[in-house]
């Protein structure tokens, strides 16, 4: 192990460059903040994010009506009781935007009649979660 010391003079330190962290190094860096990203491992490879497999959940409302407000009770009444109420609301509420945000990035999210493709996933009263594929959502949204 290598014991050398770094220094560094930064606005902002975000330590972990999973999807959650590399979302906040690039917010701190739209406000005009200076920002150092670390992680463990290669930047884009850890993290969960990446090992994530399936879909993401928004209510995007492409395949049926939905609302973020429908999204939310779903993440509560799945969530029994563990779920932070006000993060939850945050997470469901600006879901949609991150997504199309994320798929002005080059996020190729899977398409069904020219609309982004939603699928049914335990939890869920209605389609709603989105994919690249079955098997490579987590290493695209990284």
């Amino acid at each position: 192990m290598n014991n050398e010391s770094m220094q560094a003079d930064t606005d902002v330190l975000v330590i972990g460059a999973g999807g959650a962290g590399m979302y906040a190094a690039i917010e701190a860096a739209r406000t005009g903040c200076r920002v150092l990203l670390a992680d463990r491992s290669l930047i884009g490879r850890g993290g969960a994010t990446v090992m994530a497999q399936m879909t993401v959940a928004a209510a995007l409302g492409s395949e049926v009506p939905d609302h973020w407000s429908h999204h939310l009770d779903d993440t509560l009444s799945a969530g029994s009781g563990l779920c932070g109420e006000a993060l939850a609301r945050r997470l469901c509420e600006d879901g949609p935007e991150c997504i199309r945000e994320m798929e002005t990035w080059g996020i190729g999210w899977a398409r069904k009649d020219g609309r982004i493709a939603q699928a049914m996933a335990p939890g869920h009263d209605r389609p709603r979660c989105l994919y690249v594929d079955f098997l490579n959502t987590g290493p695209a949204v990284s």
